[in-house]
């Protein structure tokens, strides 16, 4: 009897280590999707060079643009606002990037950078539909 209560209790404790190890790995991913504003800014701005051919005038001064829009969007994704108010600020912060945008694109690469944009909504909601 007491071998089954010994047995019982190596089981229990193995059970709660396999849950809890678990729930760090669980953290660690979500850690992982963290974004750091800097590299995705520099990687929007290595794709918008490369997609819309950007002088590097106007990478240099789109770079920053990035950086304030990828900043500001992670803040409005992490603060406490409901859904709905949270999808509002995005789209006016998407609006707002768009015309700092219009000032330094040509119209013909502003056509581009627009359709980019729908291509990665596209994009995003084929991935939620997926998950």
């Amino acid at each position: 009897m007491k071998k089954n209560v010994l047995v019982m209790k190596k089981w229990i404790v193995m059970i709660t280590l396999i849950a809890g190890l678990g729930s760090v790995l669980q953290a660690q991913e979500r850690n992982r999707r963290e974004i750091d504003p800097e590299k995705a800014a520099e990687r929007m701005t290595e794709r918008m060079t490369k997609e819309l051919d950007l002088t590097p005038e106007q990478a240099q001064a789109v770079k920053p643009i990035n950086l304030e829009f990828v900043t500001k969007a992670k803040e409005i994704r992490n603060s406490e606002a409901g859904k709905e108010d949270k999808k509002a600020q995005l789209e006016a912060l998407r609006k707002e990037n768009e015309t700092k945008m219009a000032s330094v694109l040509t119209p013909e690469q502003m056509e581009k950078y627009r359709e980019m944009i729908e291509k990665q909504k596209e994009k995003m909601r084929e991935h939620r539909r997926k998950h």
